[in-house]
């Protein structure tokens, strides 16, 4: 939809303005018209109509659709919003998506403002009606963490979670939403659903004086041009037959002057009342069959999508299956020729393997010829050797401690007894050399005595000569002792 612009105008521009003046009571009127991701996608489109407002744009732009969207609001079928040379169906055209709404903001009161927002049903085939007990806010629709339109299954949970009023249960049809928006009583079979109606009238209802029968047709009519005395006549009908109603049409006053100039035609009218209420009701019996056609259409299109989808997956598993048939095919034939290289190569192992058993039963051969059994015995018992060995080997180590320690002890006597000779020795060099020195001073007093006493003692010498011989030869001796033990030392 492509608006060039979007006005609002004050009062004293009526000449200029599109008034919609349907006020039932004072303060209630339609405020709002907004578009959520509908005809402009992912955008939010905001039309006022309180006061007045001028709406310009290029011819096919969209603004007589825009504005057949208020006709709707009052309960207007549809089917008769979206013209028969249309391909696309009301909901295909202005709810296309999941995230798609029609929300229109209206005032009952001076003080009090509601919603209801508009989405499709599961099968993409008619509005549902979703009623809001507070004015129009952007948060409603949209998750701020995610920047994104909140889908229309999870409208209910998104307004609880964010503080918003809204009622639990959503009106499913055309016929429910008009009675609750006219004021007018609503029949159904289950009388607790009636109450639940009845509620909702009285809470959202844009009346509480008289029902606004067939305005939904007079506003449609205002806007595609079509309006004629009879329609004005069937308001005029369907008002004054409400009982204690009270009749109040703001409309210019030529055409209040030319109405009684029509009381052929009222008188007329009063008569096919009847005829008028079968028909209506037959009307609305075939809106009811064509809702029930617009559901049947659309498990119809969904369920022929769902055998497309399923076809197109059966195709898709069809391909799936005769590549993985090929695949296989291909695989089978790698595998054959594998198992043909194999086969083979196991014949050839099997040859190499006989000829290999031969070899080893000529070995086996060779080795009985040898007495092999002799030689296992030995290699069994080569445990009980080894374990002997080491038992040997470990005593052998023992006796190499132990003469260690005998070469030890040994060395350390060595020690001992060579500084014990050394010693013994030094001493005997001593007596010697004390033995010499007495000799020598013996010697010398024999010289001196027998020097003295030569002349004396002539006749003595030959006692003298034999003590002299038995004083050396003791001297020999004891040099010849001296002279073993030197030679004791040093074989030690």
């Amino acid at each position: 939809m492509d608006f060039q612009r979007i006005q609002r105008f004050p009062a004293d521009k009526e000449q200029m303005a599109l008034s919609v003046p349907l006020k039932p009571y004072d303060g209630a009127e339609l405020l709002k018209v907004i578009l959520i991701d509908s005809v402009v996608p992912g955008r939010i489109v905001e039309m006022p109509i309180s006061g007045g407002t001028v709406l310009t744009g290029k011819n096919g732009s969209g603004k007589t659709t825009f504005l057949q969207l208020i006709s709707f609001f009052y309960g207007e079928s549809p089917n008769k919003i979206v013209s028969s040379s249309q391909k696309l169906s009301f909901v295909q055209y202005y709810l296309p998506n999941t995230t798609s709404y029609l929300v229109f903001e209206y005032q009952r009161s001076a003080e009090s403002k509601r919603c209801v927002a508009v989405y499709s049903d599961r099968s993409g085939e008619r509005p549902i009606y979703r009623f809001i007990r507070q004015g129009f806010d952007r948060r409603m629709f949209i998750a701020e963490e995610a920047q994104s339109f909140i889908p229309a299954a999870d409208l209910v949970k998104h307004l609880k979670k964010n503080g918003y009023l809204c009622e639990e249960k959503q009106i499913e049809t055309v016929q429910d939403f008009r009675g609750i928006i006219q004021g007018m009583q609503t029949h159904s079979s289950d009388r607790q659903y009636q109450r639940y109606l009845r509620e909702l009238t009285k809470d959202y209802s844009l009346t509480m004086t008289h029902p606004l029968r067939q305005i939904d047709k007079v506003v449609n009519g205002m806007f595609s041009r079509t309006t004629d005395f009879d329609d004005l006549q069937n308001m005029v009908v369907a008002c004054v037959a409400e009982e204690n109603s009270s009749l109040h049409i703001d409309v210019d006053r030529n055409k209040f002057e030319q109405w009684p100039r029509d009381y052929r035609s009222f008188i007329a009218v009063e008569k096919e009342e009847p005829c008028y209420q079968k028909a209506t009701e037959l009307n609305n019996e075939l809106i009811s069959v064509e809702e029930s056609l617009g559901q049947i259409k659309g498990k119809l299109r969904s369920l022929v999508k769902h055998s497309q989808k399923n076809a197109d997956q059966a195709s898709k598993a069809k391909k799936e299956h005769e590549v993985s048939l090929s695949n296989s095919r291909d695989k089978m034939l790698k595998d054959r020729d594998e198992l043909l290289g194999t086969q083979t190569t196991s014949r050839n192992d099997a040859e190499h393997r006989e000829s290999r058993v031969k070899a080893l039963d000529n070995t086996f051969n060779d080795y009985q010829r040898r007495d092999i059994d002799k030689a296992i015995n030995t290699v069994s018992e080569a445990d009980l050797i080894y374990a002997r060995q080491k038992a040997c080997k470990g005593k052998l180590d023992a006796i190499d401690q132990g003469q260690q320690s005998i070469l030890n002890y040994f060395d350390q006597q060595k020690t001992l007894y060579k500084d014990r000779l050394v010693e013994n020795m030094t001493g005997i060099d001593r007596k010697i050399e004390d033995a010499r020195s007495r000799a020598d001073k013996q010697i010398e007093e024999i010289d001196n005595d027998y020097k003295e006493k030569e002349s004396q003692y002539v006749e003595s010498d030959e006692k003298k000569l034999a003590i002299l011989s038995s004083a050396l030869s003791e001297l020999e001796n004891k040099q010849g002792q001296a002279q073993h033990q030197g030679e004791i030392v040093n074989v030690l």
